[in-house]
């Protein structure tokens, strides 16, 4: 009987240990949302001494709008059995002493007695991995805007050129910058180089097509430049068709195109690559 006792002292003993030692914060509350532990991770999450929160609602923990509805979440499962967050996690919005908030990861389990359910929440947080991400998320945005750079190369004339391999992801932020700046300079002509695509596929020519439909309800047109034999014959063996897509062999002829679109002439520099950067304009 001793020998039994003891071992009952010792396992909590032990759990007591592990639970105040524990990095995440661990909280169990009844089926009133009352407060009954927390360990002392809880303390440090949110600022608060122990004794300032057993006791008290679970919702003190909890901005707007969880604040006023968490009472009548509890209500809601203890009546239907319908577990929106229980045994499953999510992340949640915790409110510390402060005023302030921070987001939380969050891990409840039930535990069933005889004469009610005890319900204990893991909590972690995760103000340094959203931040990590967002940061990583703001690099690869910007890793994306500098491989799809839009230049306005004249009145009106927007230059797309397109180097490396298009994925779906690229193409649709190709096409967002297109439409952008189409609206922000009030272009009438685009033109979208693919000499530096190493190849075109299906999939590609797909996402091309997409762009150049977006550009046209834009009301600006465009021009395909850069396809090179191999490209053209790939589009042919794959039955795609290009007849209502206006191309060109060289973004040299395409900036000719473009500026005859407009009624302009474009006189090239000797010393300047295709007109570009010295294309003197003169409306016809």
């Amino acid at each position: 009987m001793n020998a039994t006792v003891n071992e009952k002292k010792l396992e909590l003993s032990s759990l007591k240990a592990m639970l105040e030692n524990l990095v995440d914060g661990v909280i169990s509350i009844n089926q009133n949302g009352i407060i009954q532990s927390v360990n002392p991770a809880v303390e440090k999450l949110f600022g608060y001494h122990k004794d300032e929160i057993i006791n008290k609602n679970i919702k003190i923990l909890m901005p707007e709008p969880d604040h006023n509805q968490h009472d009548q979440y509890l209500k809601n499962y203890l009546t239907t059995g319908v577990a929106k967050i229980i045994g499953i996690g999510r992340e949640v919005t915790g409110l510390r002493k402060n005023g302030t908030t921070f987001p939380l990861e969050l891990g409840i389990s039930e535990i069933k007695t005889d004469d009610e359910s005890v319900f204990v929440g893991v909590l972690r947080d995760i103000t340094e991995r959203k931040r990590d991400n967002e940061l990583l998320n703001s690099a690869l945005d910007s890793l994306r805007e500098m491989s799809t750079p839009i230049l306005v190369v004249a009145n009106k004339i927007l230059l797309l050129p397109l180097i490396g391999s298009i994925d779906s992801q690229r193409a649709q932020m190709a096409m967002e910058s297109v439409l952008q700046k189409i609206q922000e300079c009030e272009a009438r002509v685009a033109i979208i180089d693919i000499q530096g695509v190493p190849g075109v596929d299906s999939a590609i020519a797909s996402h091309l097509i997409k762009i150049i439909k977006a550009t046209k309800l834009m009301g600006c047109n465009c021009i395909i430049t850069g396809i090179s034999p191999e490209v053209a014959q790939t589009l042919a063996n794959l039955g795609i068709g290009l007849q209502d897509i206006t191309t060109e062999s060289s973004l040299k002829e395409g900036l000719k195109l473009a500026y005859g679109l407009l009624g302009l002439q474009l006189q090239e520099s000797k010393d300047h690559f295709s007109g570009m950067a010295s294309a003197k304009e003169r409306i016809k």
